[in-house]
């Protein structure tokens, strides 16, 4: 048996000396450090469709064991003669240390969004006619394509059907390993769905980040759904920051649904989060609140005031927030008084309203948001934008004026 003096190198920038540098640690073949033995085709014609079998081994170094002498047969190649064994050592390991990281889902390799819905690889993994202008729909799509042999073909120039075998070999020893370490962790207790493991392998993550990942949420009683932990994995997520947000809502569906939010949201406060959870509103109403409603506090004051629920006393802010209006205590109290806490006027009805009373009265500020406010309190008050205009033309131009105006009237 005759070992290659040729090693690849790691990123696929030629061929090195014997052995990668002792101060960086090598990814090998096959997990746990062991080397990759397999059977394979040894052909003495590149145009050969098939061959003698022999063993090769690859060894956790990268250095490669062959049964022929490969120096003798790089001077015969030399000379013009062809043997696929140097072909191996030369241009198809390389290929495969190479698309090592992608196919033992190492935590260097992974894609990144583009977009909303698609992914992109590292401009690393980039091959000119195949992928450098290429995104992908489907994430374990983006994932296998390093390791694919049209990808690799094109980046090495090796011979496909070698190719092939050493990559599924490869890629069947570190998909098993993945499932004894799953059995080994209990991994798949973590995780939605009796194959959640071997689709989370799909889709790029291991054993081991499952556990990890599912460990912040201790809270969360049942499993996992398999888009947690994509999220989680390639969305750059605060896991310290979901798991203080999941505090308020300890659901697995809810979890999952955060971490694919996007970064904007984990700037923003857990404690305000958990507390507009508390009032029974709808995930997307919460994720509003957060970033616009201000502090949470002014639901339960507007619930004092009124006698509102909590709930209802949240949604009735939120619809006037969203018409950019931000009514006081005194607004809600004379509101809650006639009954018409789901009164809230559109915002087109708003604008046009305040137009005309501005148009009306020198007194109304058109930049001013507390005036627009009065007025679109008017307007829930009154029902029409014909009354609103009506009463600023009498003077009245205030919510307080308009109730003392309606107290004095027989």
């Amino acid at each position: 048996m005759h070992e290659s003096l040729i090693a690849a190198d790691a990123h696929g920038q030629g061929l090195r000396s014997l052995r990668a540098p002792a101060a960086s640690p090598v990814l090998g073949p096959s997990p746990d450090g062991a080397d990759l033995t397999l059977s394979l085709e040894c052909r003495l014609d590149k145009h050969a469709r098939n061959g003698e079998r022999h063993d090769v081994t690859i060894h956790r170094d990268w250095r490669v064991t062959t049964p022929h002498d490969l120096e003798a047969e790089r001077i015969a190649a030399a000379f013009g003669a062809y043997t696929s064994c140097l072909s191996l050592v030369e241009e198809t390991v390389p290929a495969l240390r190479d698309a090592m990281p992608w196919i033992a889902r190492a935590t260097s390799a992974a894609p990144h969004r583009h977009g909303k819905h698609r992914w992109r690889l590292p401009a690393a993994t980039h091959v000119n006619g195949c992928c450098r202008d290429r995104t992908f729909a489907n994430l374990a799509d983006a994932i296998s394509h390093p390791y694919q042999v049209s990808h690799l073909t094109r980046r090495w120039k090796a011979p496909a059907w070698q190719v092939t075998a050493v990559i599924t070999a490869a890629s069947a020893r570190w998909k098993a390993w993945n499932q004894e370490r799953a059995t080994l962790l209990d991994a798949g207790r973590f995780v939605r769905g009796a194959d959640g493991v071997e689709s989370l392998w799909a889709l790029g993550v291991r054993a081991e980040d499952v556990v990890e990942l599912a460990a912040p949420l201790q809270l969360v009683a049942d499993p996992l759904p398999v888009p947690y932990f994509t999220h989680a994995r390639h969305g750059r997520v605060d896991l310290e920051w979901v798991s203080a947000v999941v505090a308020g809502r300890p659901d697995a569906n809810f979890a999952a649904w955060l971490v694919g939010l996007g970064r904007r949201f984990r700037r923003t406060d857990p404690q305000a989060w958990r507390h507009w959870l508390e009032f029974g509103l709808s995930l997307e109403d919460v994720m509003y609140a957060v970033e616009n409603a201000g502090p949470p506090e002014v639901v339960r004051e507007i619930a004092a005031t009124t006698g509102w629920s909590l709930s209802l006393a949240a949604r009735t802010w939120l619809d006037w927030v969203r018409v950019r209006c931000r009514p006081t205590l005194s607004h809600f109290e004379f509101i809650a008084r006639r009954g018409m806490a789901h009164s809230v006027p559109s915002n087109t009805a708003i604008e046009r309203a305040y137009e005309l009373a501005a148009a009306h009265h020198t007194d109304i500020d058109v930049s001013s948001p507390e005036q627009r406010t009065e007025v679109a309190v008017m307007l829930t008050l009154l029902g029409t934008v014909a009354e609103v205009v009506f009463e600023v033309e009498q003077g009245t131009h205030t919510v307080k004026q308009l109730d003392s105006t309606r107290k004095e009237t027989p």
